[in-house]
């Protein structure tokens, strides 16, 4: 599941795991509400007033920032992984 917002992504991942990540980003579903609903409301610009349309636009930014946060996180994890197996294979070769 991608959710973008002003055009950014703000989460790619499992549908079933939406929740807990803006749970642990502080932004926790209030009981009774569908879930789905309070992800679109999230990463939705509310311009009924200023005040409103600058707090989504933080929250929005929030959400964006942690997103590019956890993608060069798994860049790295990625390259790392890439790097070791790639150190292996030429001690492998050399021993």
């Amino acid at each position: 599941l991608m959710i973008l917002s002003k055009g950014r992504i703000v989460y790619n991942g499992p549908g079933k795991e939406i929740v807990s990540y803006f749970t642990t980003l502080g932004f926790p579903c209030p009981p009774h509400t569908n879930p789905c609903d309070f992800c679109v409301d999230l990463a939705t610009v509310d311009y009924t007033s200023k005040e409103r349309e600058e707090s989504s636009l933080k929250n929005v930014q929030t959400l964006h920032d942690a997103y590019k946060a956890t993608e060069k996180t798994i860049e790295i994890t990625e390259n790392r992984q890439i790097d070791k197996s790639s150190n292996t294979s030429i001690t492998s070769n050399n021993g």
